[in-house]
């Protein structure tokens, strides 16, 4: 089993605005057109207990020539903070990690489909699909210390307990539990990692705020955005620790995967906007 990162490229056909969390309009498109190819396959992947094995981002707008640039407010196109304005032939982007062979082999195919978000004024024609390259993804060194942004909120559930914090404990222990699933043949045993190696990681500087996002619709997730700065004085816990946000980098973290939530990157090393760079002409 292999994991695939995919951006999906798509031009808006009429005016409306994006919210400022979409990951929830985008999963409801992939599974609209993942049905209208295959009901069936799109069931079964919906309906995987556990850890999924596939997350969203959000949909992002390009706004020059070149489709790897980060995401900027241009002054002609300002509304409100939380919402973007959209106009016809504007291109439109978002991301689906995925182990799952079943929504690989079927993801190209649904591509094809007619994409609509439900009750949204913002019709889109899709353009193409790119691969990146996860391997390169998990092969990149990370400093120490590390800084990482949250760009969606992250929140985190343990038994009845719910925290908005992204404490490392939190953090190693969710992503644990994504490689087992992602990478089943690569298990890493829970119990020697986090006990041993997650006291060792301390937050050293952290500036954000705790905001809410809708997941789906009635369901609203609270949690933590900005930037955590994590180190340790052990490098093979860091080691651990930094393999661990990699994955994260590509799956996301915590809670509401699958609609955008828990997304992150790395200021100034890795950001998710640079990994695929293609023209439109």
């Amino acid at each position: 089993m292999d994991v695939r990162l995919n951006r999906l490229f798509f031009r808006a056909t009429s005016s409306g605005t994006l919210p400022r969390f979409s990951g929830g309009m985008a999963r409801g498109m992939l599974f609209s057109a993942l049905k209208n190819h295959d009901k069936h396959a799109a069931q079964m992947i919906h309906d995987q207990e556990g850890i999924k094995q596939y997350s969203l981002s959000g949909f992002r707008k390009i706004y020059t020539d070149t489709l790897s640039v980060m995401d900027r407010q241009m002054g002609q196109n300002r509304r409100k903070r939380r919402d973007k304005m959209i106009h016809p032939g504007d291109i439109l982007y978002f991301d689906v990690a995925t182990s799952s062979e079943q929504l690989q082999g079927s993801l190209p195919a649904a591509f094809q489909e007619k994409w609509e978000a439900d009750k949204s004024a913002v019709d889109m024609d899709p353009l193409q699909i790119k691969e990146a390259e996860v391997q390169a993804i998990l092969g990149k060194e990370i400093p120490n210390p590390i800084r990482i942004r949250f760009i969606t909120p992250v929140s985190f559930t343990t038994g009845h307990t719910y925290s908005v914090w992204p404490e490392p404990k939190s953090m190693m222990q969710n992503l644990t539990s994504i490689w087992n699933v992602w990478f089943p043949e690569a298990q890493i045993n829970a119990s020697e990692i986090l006990e041993p190696h997650a006291q060792n990681i301390r937050i050293i500087s952290a500036e954000g705020k705790v905001i809410g996002a809708n997941a789906a619709k009635n369901m609203k997730h609270v949690g933590w955005t900005g930037e955590v700065q994590y180190t340790s004085e052990d490098e093979v816990s860091f080691g651990i620790f930094s393999n661990l946000l990699k994955l994260g980098f590509i799956t996301g973290v915590g809670r509401g995967r699958t609609a955008g939530l828990g997304r992150f990157y790395f200021p100034r090393i890795l950001h998710s906007d640079k990994l695929i760079s293609i023209q439109t002409s």
